[in-house]
């Protein structure tokens, strides 16, 4: 433009300017305001508000500090903007002591903070832990009639799940609801996740009710809850009406309904589900096929649990998955066939946990084989495994 013989006015600079800075390019920024100074034109205060926006963001608080000698020295004050940006870098580099300062210096110039700079500060204090401050800058708002933006509420749940200090996080969430602003669907999900059942309950339906969309993990964290309490109706339930809402689920899931079905004998609707697990794009793991065996072997169907340890031994059969077998065989007395599998175990590479050894010694010890007792003892400790209290317990009854 100057070559051409245009000379930018202020308004021009502005804009060159607040673009360099929403840009990052904040060495380009400073030059252009040089620049327009020595053309003798004034930088209005919202240039320095965004460039001091833009160091401190960065990090260069010495920059920051110098600008604003700058500032003062030209005879002009800095806007409530530029003191925010402050406060705010102060409290994103935990120097909350610093942003309290600039606060207090705002004040003695006349400039009452807003609900920005309360926001700020409520942050900083909750990266600090210091939930006590952030209620009592909470209250202050209140008595100002300022109200906090729902970015702050979010940070203060997020604080309050941690300690387990639900009681005040969930006071925050329904003022959220009264003031007519919406908590974002991750701040559901942790309260859910740190709540008891009915509590997480309540507040799914809370967010229904207010037109929020729980996503898969807040679907996931509730059914978990039910399947634990042997409510698998309501589990169930809660799977249908988010399938319905086009929510895929994930395998944990599956593994939390399908285990609920096993515990109660439902092998219908358990196989069901995991039929359906390879619809849904997933693939069963380690934790479904062994729930899927163990379901089946405790439901005296031996031949289907058998098949399915089949089928993962043909992709890759876990020792859990061994273990279980070996149990409902020694349970039946078929020693050589659970030896068998001890055999496979080992073969492969697998570590046991001790579980398989356990119920192999208890088995012989049962048979009166006591050296067959303690030759399994001895390949326990050959291969590094701990045997529990019980084993010796089972060696050392069959000796008297």
């Amino acid at each position: 433009m100057v070559e051409k013989g245009l000379v930018p006015d202020a308004y021009t600079y502005n804009v060159i300017i607040h673009g360099l800075c929403k840009g990052k390019k904040l060495k380009d920024a400073k030059l252009v305001m040089e620049e327009m100074t020595e053309m003798g034109l004034k930088p209005h205060y919202s240039m320095y508000s965004a460039l001091i926006d833009g160091l401190m963001r960065e990090g260069s608080i010495d920059e920051v500090f110098r600008l604003k000698d700058e500032v003062i020295s030209s005879g002009m004050e800095l806007n409530l903007a530029a003191d925010n940006a402050i406060i705010h870098g102060f409290c994103k580099y935990g120097e909350i002591g610093k942003a309290v300062e600039i606060v207090h210096e705002m004040t003695r110039m006349g400039c009452k903070p807003n609900s920005q700079t309360y926001c700020c500060l409520i942050e900083g204090y909750c990266r600090e832990h210091d939930t006590g401050r952030v209620f009592e800058l909470l209250n202050e708002m209140e008595r100002r009639n300022l109200a906090p933006s729902e970015g702050t509420y979010c940070t203060i749940i997020n604080e309050l799940c941690h300690p387990k200090d639900l009681s005040r996080a969930s006071d925050l969430l329904r003022k959220m609801f009264a003031s007519g602003l919406k908590p974002g669907v991750a701040i559901c999900r942790t309260l859910i996740m740190c709540y008891t059942r009915e509590e997480a309950i309540t507040v799914l339906l809370e967010m229904k009710e207010k037109g929020l969309v729980p996503d898969v993990v807040t679907y996931s964290s509730v059914i978990s809850g039910f399947c634990k309490q042997a409510e698998i109706e309501k589990a169930v339930q809660l799977y249908d009406e988010m399938c319905s809402k086009g929510i895929d689920p994930n395998i944990y899931m599956f593994n939390s309904l399908i285990d609920g079905l096993c515990k109660l004998g439902d092998m219908r609707r358990a196989r069901k589900l995991f039929d359906g697990i390879q619809e849904k794009g997933f693939a069963p793991d380690n934790v479904t096929y062994s729930t899927m065996i163990d379901g089946y072997c405790k439901a005296g169907d031996l031949a289907e649990g058998f098949n399915l340890f089949n089928v993962k031994q043909s992709e890759e059969a876990g020792c859990n998955n061994y273990e279980i077998l070996i149990e409902v065989h020694c349970k039946k007395d078929n020693l050589i066939e659970a030896f068998q599998l001890q055999e496979e175990i080992l073969g492969k590479g697998l570590l046991s946990k001790g579980t398989a050894y356990d119920t192999l010694i208890d088995g012989v010890c049962k048979k009166g084989d006591l050296s067959k007792a303690v030759g399994v003892l001895d390949e326990t400790r050959q291969q590094g495994v701990k045997p529990h209290f019980g084993t010796y317990s089972s060696s050392s009854s069959s000796r008297q």
